[in-house]
């Protein structure tokens, strides 16, 4: 799984649901974006239960949805894991990296394994 800037327009259509989570609709997916789009899954494919692409709320007295998180490496490799424990998520992460490997936008795209 890749946290990269990414165009909306590349999306193939396996990995189209990604668009939702471009939430200042600018057609590019942010890597804070992109980073609560995987955890949103992650949490989808663990608990079989349906989440809202803004369902993440900040621990603040008005709970303002969140628009994009960042993930420790860490957290990373827990969100990876909890998709690669599925095969649902193994082909959401496929099918994704198929794309984000071919097209990203700016050189900012980082690998769950790099240890840097």
């Amino acid at each position: 799984m890749l946290l990269a800037r990414v165009w909306v327009g590349a999306l193939g259509a396996e990995s189209r649901w990604l668009a939702a989570f471009d939430f200042d609709r600018n057609d590019v997916l942010e890597r804070t974006e992109m980073a609560q789009a995987w955890l949103v899954q992650a949490a989808r494919l663990s608990t079989g239960r349906t989440y809202a692409q803004d369902g993440l709320r900040a621990r603040t007295a008005a709970a303002v949805p969140l628009r994009g998180v960042a993930l420790s490496k860490q957290d990373q490799r827990v969100v990876r894991a909890a998709l690669e424990a599925t095969d649902a998520g193994v082909a959401l992460l496929v099918a994704a990296e198929g794309v984000i490997d071919r097209v990203t936008c700016g050189g900012d795209d980082e690998s769950m394994e790099d240890d840097n």
